[in-house]
């Protein structure tokens, strides 16, 4: 009996062969509404919905509101089609009307907010900015106390607040409307122009954020209109905001982008009208066509079957030690700060486990060990973010932050370099510590502080950090040491958090010398004034804080404490994990945070796992 006219093909395999490569990850963009089926095989989608953006404001108006966006994982199922609903634009106002709303996008069980409209001049409760998505910038308002003048309020997790509209005063002869939020950023009040008795120009629109799927930035708010210069559009396409000489009209917001259109200047111009929103879906795994069980059982062996990978999207915040100062010198730099949150690129992590390094601060320099080089403070220790997990190189390094220079300390040493530089010292090597090495971008710290010139009185400077360099020391005799540098508050875990402040610049020479302070929005601790033996306070832990120096006078000088270790958190949209998300070892933790989120906090070093 002759064999079936398909076993020469496939083997005797039921079903029917087929040699195209495997389905990959399939991006779909909806500019207009209507359905978006899933290929088959695809049981999870990442998913943006931007809505449209509300409209400008007609009298020296606020900007409209960015409208909503929202990116979040959706398990779906193959072979299915999704309603997706693209909001449109908010229209502008003219006279003394208000911008209109957004209208709201929508796909699956994700809905974004339209963009509240911008607020106008009086008369009536019309000076309001309208809420949303992103709130709607607040018009101006012709005397105090004018409470109608404030921006609308934006959508928990989708959008920021509108600015407040300006009133008129001694050193604002005109009026200017507030920008409109963004997803990024609150919007802006008016401001003056440069020089004394120019009118005021409107404020800028809240910026917009960039999608994790394709990289484009939406959502930003339209800039308010006022008496003085047209104001620039904020990036994610939000609209222009008119000015003075002639009279301008607001700009539209970008199509697609979801922007807030700009508030215009005066009638007969009107505000810009919103931009409409977008849905984009990311299909993540997929397996198209039709397969034998030969192919299947073959891309099975062979590790290359299509196959469910859990991933999760995070933001990031990693904070290395901070430095230790020196005896009778410096004050030590932060640990390097680096971060995604607010605003920035998030990354994902693929199934797996993650290494999690979390750096010690320098170790302190005892008391009365003398002026010599062994009084050096002592480098932080790097923290580490493996994104890519164990096997891959892919990571975020934050530098441990530089020692503070001693008065008996090598010039060329780098110990004083780091992820914010370590503070000079006044009798020795004069070179601060450079902050940002090795260099990224965004930098992740900077330079120390110079010493003060004069000889016999030990002025040194202070130690760099994550918002900026250290305080120099005072040439003047008596006169103080250089103050950390100021450190960087965060709120990735639900809270405003200070870390990598530096270490304040010990003293020496005289009772009348002035330690440096601590860093102010920070966490490095103040320097140690003459006369005193012990050693100094530690910073404190899990802050990347850089310590103060201490003081001279050998042997008794004064020592410092260990610098601040370092921290590592990651943040993730609850409903987006995969089915198990676990850290260890018992000391770090996972907690909830606002707007459904989750935070893993590292304190020690550690690993997370995505199964």
């Amino acid at each position: 009996m002759a064999s079936p006219s398909n076993s020469s093909q496939n083997g005797g395999i039921i079903g029917v062969s087929n040699k195209t490569s495997f389905g990959k990850n399939t991006v779909t963009s909806k500019t207009s509404s209507g359905d978006i089926t899933t290929q088959p095989g695809t049981r999870v989608v990442q998913a943006l919905v931007v809505a449209g953006g509300g409209g400008g404001g007609g009298t020296i108006s606020g900007g409209g509101g960015a409208g909503g966006m929202q990116c979040t994982q959706i398990n779906v199922c193959g072979a299915t089609a999704y309603t997706a609903t693209i909001g449109g634009s908010g229209a502008g106002g003219s006279g003394s009307c208000i911008g209109s709303d957004g209208v709201n996008s929508s796909f699956s069980t994700v809905t974004s907010i339209g963009g509240g409209g911008g607020g106008t001049y009086p008369p009536g409760p019309a000076t309001l900015g309208r809420p949303g998505g992103s709130g709607g910038g607040g018009g101006s308002f012709p005397a105090a106390p004018g409470p109608s003048a404030l921006g609308g309020n934006g959508t928990a997790c989708q959008g920021n607040d509108g600015g407040p509209g300006s009133l008129p005063g001694p050193y604002n002869p005109g009026y200017a409307g507030a920008g409109g939020g963004g997803a990024g950023s609150i919007g802006l009040a008016g401001a003056p122009r440069p020089g004394s008795g120019n009118p005021w120009s409107g404020g800028l629109g809240g910026n917009g954020l960039a999608s994790t799927i394709n990289c484009t930035v939406y959502a930003g708010g339209g800039a308010g209109g006022g008496d003085g210069v047209p104001v620039p559009a904020a990036p994610g396409g939000g609209g222009t905001g008119g000015g003075d000489g002639p009279d301008q009209a607001g700009g539209a917001g970008g199509t697609n982008l979801g922007g807030g259109g700009g508030g215009a200047r005066s009638s007969p111009q009107p505000g810009g009208a919103g931009g409409s929103g977008i849905v984009v879906v990311k299909e993540l795994n997929k397996a198209s066509g039709v397969w034998s069980i030969q192919s299947q059982f073959q891309a099975q062996s062979q590790g290359s079957w299509p196959r469910f990978i859990p991933s999760l999207t995070v933001d990031y915040l990693v904070v290395a030690g901070g430095g230790s100062g020196a005896v009778a010198g410096a004050g030590a730099g932060a640990g390097g700060y680096r971060t995604s949150f607010p605003g920035g690129t998030q990354v994902t992590l693929t199934g797996g486990v993650t290494n999690i390094t979390v750096g010690a601060g320098g170790a302190g320099v005892p008391a009365a060990c003398g002026e010599a080089a062994s009084a050096m403070g002592n480098k932080g220790i790097n923290s580490v973010f493996n994104v890519c997990g164990v096997e891959n190189t892919d990571k975020f390094t934050s530098a441990g932050g530089g020692g503070g220079v001693s008065r008996g300390g090598a010039a060329g040493t780098t110990n004083k370099d780091g992820g914010s530089g370590g503070g000079a010292n006044n009798d020795g090597p004069k070179a601060i510590g450079l902050g940002n090495t090795p260099p990224v971008s965004p930098s992740q710290g900077n330079n120390g502080g110079s010493a003060g010139n004069s000889s016999g009185y030990d002025r040194s400077g202070g130690g760099g950090g994550a918002g900026g360099v250290g305080g120099n020391g005072q040439s003047s005799a008596p006169g103080a040491s250089g103050a950390g540098g100021v450190g960087a508050p965060n709120s990735i875990t639900g809270s405003a958090v200070s870390y990598a402040g530096g270490g304040g610049g010990g003293t020496g020479g005289g009772n009348s010398n002035t330690p440096g302070p601590a860093s102010p929005c920070g966490t490095g601790t103040a320097g140690i004034n003459v006369g005193v033996t012990g050693q100094g306070p530690a910073a404190a832990v899990n802050t990347g804080g850089g310590t103060g120096g201490g003081t001279a006078g050998a042997p008794n000088a004064g020592g410092t404490g260990n610098g601040g270790s370092g921290i590592v958190v990651l943040r993730y949209t609850t409903a987006s994990a995969p089915g198990s998300v676990s850290i260890a070892p018992g000391a770090n933790s996972l907690t909830p945070a606002p707007c459904s989120t989750t935070v893993a906090t590292f304190t020690v070093s550690g690993t997370l796992t995505v199964a």
